[in-house]
């Protein structure tokens, strides 16, 4: 995937806007592209304007360029993990709401996610999870 914000919400006129209400944007990481999928149409069902990076390396370029409402990072990517991102997140913007995720299976997957929430998610969820608890966890960060 470029290192480049989601060409279809970038390019399109009407990007983050519906009517005369413009859209919270959400800045999806991780680095299985299954994942990205469900949660981004889960996101645009629910009236989110989304765009997606699969490392922290590609999140940071589209940090840099976008006004973001919040950020949903996977842990453990190659080339820049979740737990440096969310560091380097913290440092240049620490108003943003973070939700930090992480596989399920792996057994150090709670140690993941604890660590990501003491150095500052607002909230943590363990894969596979539901749309539902995506969303609460979403906003119930963005109060």
């Amino acid at each position: 995937m470029p290192a480049t914000p989601d060409d279809s919400f970038a390019s399109s006129p009407a990007a983050g806007q519906t009517g005369d209400a413009v859209r919270k944007h959400i800045l999806v990481i991780d680095d299985d592209d299954m994942v990205c999928s469900f949660i981004r149409k889960a996101l645009e069902m629910s009236g989110y304007a989304v765009s997606v990076a699969s490392n922290g390396y590609e999140a940071m370029v589209i940090f840099r360029k976008s006004k973001l409402d919040g950020i949903i990072t996977d842990l453990l990517m190659p080339e820049r993990d979740g737990i440096e991102t969310i560091l380097e997140i913290r440092r240049h913007a620490p108003e943003i709401p973070i939700v930090a995720i992480s596989g399920g299976f792996n057994s150090m997957s709670s140690v993941y996610l604890k660590t990501a929430e003491h150095l500052g998610a607002d909230a943590v969820l363990s894969k596979p999870f539901s749309v539902e608890q995506l969303l609460a966890a979403l906003e119930s960060s963005m109060k």
